[in-house]
């Protein structure tokens, strides 16, 4: 296993060594976008020691089942900022139909705090909108060249996230032009299927029912050198948060 910097770098890894290599395909839309740009090159110069498998996942489809859910109680949404630069806004309108307001935010202190002050103006105000706070970065319709080679090079199909569950069209492959750099068709490897880790609530913590301290293997069983779910296993994860900031829990 090799760690590469970008998908470009694991089609010189493949040059260099004249080894097999199966990049990883994971990351939203923004991440999506580069891998796009490595499957394209890889099809144009006809590169036959590299395939991609594919991990990729749409943040939209997951927002919609995140609000149809019954158990979900939202007030609103700050929207993730470099997704947005690649999709634009257009593809959160649905949010407004659900009465759910949302903002796209960047990332520095003062864009969340104005994202946090929109949104609860918008909610006294019962303004379900969808804003863009992050005007910089995100331009209204996206980044038209990225969706296109998107559109070009990826086909959307069902997905599962881990702690949550199989969400419908929340996922990328290879299209059919693209299916021979597809490393699940190449090799007949198995689809991926995320184990449900006894005692772990990191779907109730994602869906914002329950805080990551409130989970029994919260600071024990599931810590950041030990992670028993995906939000202790980044370093973005809800869980990986209070336990860097708050500490563990006092038992």
């Amino acid at each position: 296993v090799e760690m590469v910097g970008s998908p470009f770098e694991a089609l010189t890894l493949s040059r260099e060594t004249g080894e097999e290599v199966i990049f990883l395909a994971i990351g939203f839309e923004t991440t999506v976008a580069s891998i796009v740009g490595a499957i394209q090159t890889a099809h144009e110069k006809g590169l036959e020691g590299i395939s991609f498998y594919p991990a990729m996942r749409r943040v939209p489809p997951a927002l919609g089942a995140l609000i149809a859910d019954p158990d979900v109680k939202l007030d609103g949404l700050i929207l993730p900022g470099h997704v947005s630069a690649i999709l634009g806004v257009a593809p959160y309108r649905f949010l407004q139909e659900a009465g759910v307001p949302g903002v796209i935010a960047g990332f520095e202190p003062v864009d969340i705090l104005r994202a946090v002050d929109a949104l609860v103006n918008m909610v006294n105000s019962g303004d379900a909108t969808v804003r863009n706070l992050y005007p910089r970065v995100v331009a209204e319709s996206g980044n038209p060249v990225a969706l296109k080679a998107i559109d070009e090079v990826l086909s959307i199909q069902d997905a599962p996230w881990r702690g949550i569950g199989t969400i419908p069209d929340s996922g990328y492959t290879l299209s059919k032009t693209y299916a021979d750099l597809n490393a699940v068709e190449r090799f007949s490897l198995p689809a991926l299927k995320p184990d449900a880790q006894r005692g772990c609530q990191c779907g109730q913590v994602l869906k914002g029912m329950i805080t990551p301290e409130e989970c029994p293997l919260f600071g024990s069983a599931c810590v950041p050198a030990h992670p028993v779910g995906p939000c202790m296993v980044s370093g973005e994860g809800s869980c990986a948060a209070y336990f860097r900031y708050q500490g563990v829990k006092k038992s």
